[in-house]
């Protein structure tokens, strides 16, 4: 699902708004209900479209170690609704 959300970025007081990509972690199973093998726990995975400032989109300015810790921050969170 598609989500914004205002962060505020490491070691700064700079507010950015973030659009990404958030699919929920999914819980595995040992055994199906037939007995077959399961599957294993699946992730919540996060991918970080944009992040903008005044209508901009900075990424490209940012460090991958900035955008690592934004998407950790936003991984913390639960997103159930959709933008």
């Amino acid at each position: 699902m598609l989500h914004k959300e205002i962060v505020t970025l490491p070691n700064t007081d700079l507010e950015v708004e973030v659009v990404f990509y958030y699919s929920p972690a999914v819980r595995g199973r040992q055994y199906m209900p037939n007995g077959d093998p399961g599957y294993e726990d699946e992730p919540a995975e996060l991918e970080i479209e944009q992040i903008i400032v005044n209508k901009c989109c900075i990424m490209e300015a940012l460090s991958e170690d900035t955008i690592n810790l934004i998407e950790e921050r936003l991984l913390d969170q639960d997103y159930n609704s959709e933008y």
